[in-house]
């Protein structure tokens, strides 16, 4: 299969680059039926009604119960293509999907009803301003190019600390 990338390169890809690739194309776009889109709803709204019984802010609940579980298919990815020595499949999903969400979601959630933006996510911002240089810089720092466990330890240690920071 030969494939364009976005500077116009011409690259071939494998028999089993092809299958992995058209594998993850239909698991990720094609069963997004109505039944899906429910169950998300569904379990959406019961997230934030059993917040208001036990006094949990929306706000909470998106920055952690929401956000932790829309994420687990690219931490899944992510750890899948890590094991497999896909390296750029792994680093690709997270850009990639911080890309999606930040100017897609946004966008075209903007477009079918206006987003007032609440001061309140500014310490947010500025923690997903700081992972991201961090995440930018980590090549730099130590054994060059190579993200290792006490790295990633970090990130997930910086990372519980920020969910303890918002429920406490």
């Amino acid at each position: 299969m030969e494939f364009v990338s976005n500077d116009g390169k011409s690259v071939e890809i494998s028999v089993e680059g092809e299958i992995y690739l058209r594998h993850a194309i239909k698991t990720r776009f094609i069963n997004l039926d109505d039944n899906y889109i429910d169950v998300v709803k569904e379990y959406v709204s019961e997230l934030y009604e059993k917040g208001d019984i036990i006094s949990i802010s929306e706000k909470i609940i998106s920055l952690t119960l929401v956000a932790f579980s829309t994420s687990l298919p690219e931490l899944m990815t992510s750890i899948a293509a890590t094991k497999k020595g896909d390296i750029d499949i792994a680093i690709g999903n997270v850009i990639g999907s911080n890309i999606l969400n930040i100017l897609l979601i946004i966008g075209v959630s903007s477009i079918l009803c206006p987003i007032t933006y609440s001061l309140s996510y500014n310490k947010d911002m500025f923690i997903l301003i700081g992972g991201t240089l961090l995440f930018t810089i980590y090549p730099f720092i130590g054994k060059k190019e190579e993200m290792t466990k006490w790295k990633g330890l970090l990130f997930v240690g910086i990372y519980f600390i920020y969910v303890l920071n918002l429920i406490v």
